[in-house]
């Protein structure tokens, strides 16, 4: 049977117009229903199922007194909401790109929702039979830091609380014409005086080896 979002479901069926119907589960009766004149009956309940798979048996009684064989089903309880992660761009992390994709795990075939921190989705995913999920930022991001927030809801509509990553865009600038593909950055918008300071050195060393080369 397909998992419902509900401890306490109805649980209905059919039997003779007046009957008596008993529900019960594997520790009792759980309700008692009449049927109508169309012989349909539904109860909830009394105590809350467990949740997955519980087997119900009904037993009817007709106003002469004769009981019917036990009729068996299965319900599935599902109320736990699914807990969902961010993998990747990790929480903390610097990437160099602006069109990341994200990737995280939920419980499997749960629907994912990417958002930034101001609300605006930014894309959404279903995650596999393993619970693994990935989705494209479909517009480039802007460097800086970002917030992005994943919200996962099971098949049945729990949803999970919300969970985030911050990471940074950045891009590196690359200084030119230096044989042998040497290569310094520094970010955008940073004001690193270690790093450019280093940076500065390495380019000196540099020039310094070529002057001496032509000599």
């Amino acid at each position: 049977a397909a998992p419902i979002p509900t401890n306490r479901p109805p649980i209905t069926g059919t039997s003779e117009p007046g009957s008596t119907v008993v529900v019960s589960g594997p520790n009792g009766p759980l309700c008692i229903a009449i049927t109508d004149a169309t012989g349909v009956f539904s109860c909830v309940p009394t105590t809350p199922l467990p949740e997955g798979q519980t087997t119900v048996t009904a037993v009817a009684t007709d106003g002469a007194g004769n009981t019917s064989s036990a009729a068996i089903a299965t319900i599935t309880v599902d109320t736990t909401p699914p807990d969902v992660t961010i993998t990747s761009p990790a929480d903390g992390s610097t990437t160099g790109d602006h069109e990341p994709t994200i990737v995280g795990t939920t419980e499997p075939f749960a629907t994912v929702v990417v958002s930034e921190s101001n609300g605006t989705t930014i894309c959404t995913a279903t995650a596999d039979s393993s619970g693994a999920w990935s989705c494209e930022v479909p517009a480039s991001l802007v460097d800086g830091p970002h917030t992005i927030i994943a919200v996962a809801t099971d098949r049945v509509g729990n949803e999970g609380e919300p969970t985030s990553s911050t990471f940074i865009v950045e891009t590196p600038v690359e200084s030119g014409g230096l044989s042998g593909g040497a290569l310094c950055t520094v970010g955008h918008g940073r004001t690193d005086t270690t790093a450019l300071a280093a940076c500065l050195g390495l380019l000196a060393a540099l020039l310094l080896r070529r002057r001496s080369r032509r000599e």
